[in-house]
């Protein structure tokens, strides 16, 4: 008898033992769910619009900058020292080897983001960033593309050896800051910068559509000194992106499965764009991620050794 009581007296308290584990492995579950939200590099966080637009800033100066190079083989201080707002001069700022049509098209894009910089100044409450650092030189972007390939490639890519290099890195940047543009527009608060910055969202996809209409009516000429189509560099460059970027296939190449075309029906891909033909979205740590060459936005390197510039940028660089 005194068995059976004990035994009973167990049954009573054990399905208080039982919920009081439920409980716990309940929070220890939620914990991790709010952990795995806190450190989730594709979740968009907060920013003040001003914020934002001072973030703007990093990357019109990046396209300006690479164009500017590209074409005139100087910065954009040879234009408008004050663009910079006491900002260094870019590294490796480099005349391209275009062809005269290709030179055009490249300084016009140039003025145009001269333009866009001017007026996104005026947008913003307070002194506006200074030009950051940016690197430009030939090798860096060696390096960076290279990432793409396996083995790397040799010798290493140069872009500004030919209109085709020069191309394939207009298309890897100029659609990199489109996806943030894109993300970022719906954000503002203000009708006035919602306005702005769909507007520079405008110019730059025409001008990153110009980049891929040249890569796809190419798309089965060879990269030299490469054996390598254009169609196959543009998935590998777009790999890349999507690796760095950690946050799924938001990049694509110029020629693509059926599966991933414009209603399941054509390999062309002019466009990058989702399953419903809509643009791809980047959140800004994704961008830096991309634009600095690694993983980890938080590290500087790439086109921006020391980082961008504002109170976005230093906050990355804190994490």
């Amino acid at each position: 008898m005194g068995n059976m009581n004990n035994n009973k007296s167990y049954s009573k308290k054990q399905p208080c033992l039982c919920n009081l584990g439920i409980i716990l492995m309940s929070i220890m579950w939620l914990s991790k769910v709010v952990l795995c939200n806190i450190n989730d590099p594709c979740k968009s966080r907060s920013y003040s619009d001003n914020d934002v637009l001072q973030f703007s800033r990093n990357i019109q100066f990046l396209n300006a900058e690479f164009f500017h190079c590209g074409a005139t083989g100087e910065s954009i201080d040879a234009y408008d020292p004050s663009l910079a707002a006491g900002g260094p001069p870019p590294l490796g700022c480099q005349r391209a080897n275009l062809d005269p049509m290709s030179r055009r098209m490249v300084e016009e894009f140039a003025l145009e983001e001269v333009g866009n910089l001017r007026v996104l100044a005026k947008f913003i409450e307070g002194p506006v960033i200074p030009r950051p650092l940016l690197d430009l030189t030939k090798e860096t972007i060696g390096r960076l593309i290279g990432k793409a390939f396996d083995p790397p490639l040799s010798p290493p890519f140069d872009p500004y050896r030919n209109p085709l290099h020069y191309f394939i890195l207009c298309n890897f940047i100029t659609y990199t800051g489109l996806t943030g543009l894109v993300a970022s527009a719906p954000t503002f608060i203000s009708r006035e910068d919602r306005t702005v910055v769909a507007r520079f969202e405008a110019m730059e996809a025409g001008q990153n559509a110009i980049c891929r209409q040249y890569l796809y009516q190419r798309s089965n000429d060879r990269v030299l000194p490469y054996q390598i189509t254009v169609a196959e560099f543009t998935n590998h460059t777009s790999e890349l992106a999507n690796r760095l970027g950690r946050c799924g296939m938001k990049d694509e190449g110029v020629i693509v499965p059926r599966l991933l075309g414009a209603e399941n029906r054509t390999e062309s891909n002019i466009l990058a764009a989702d399953s419903n033909s809509l643009t791809y979205t980047r959140t800004i740590p994704e961008l830096m991620r991309i634009l600095q060459g690694n993983e980890n936005e938080s590290e500087p390197g790439g086109f921006f050794p020391k980082g961008a510039n504002g109170d976005i940028g230093r906050s990355l660089r804190k994490k």
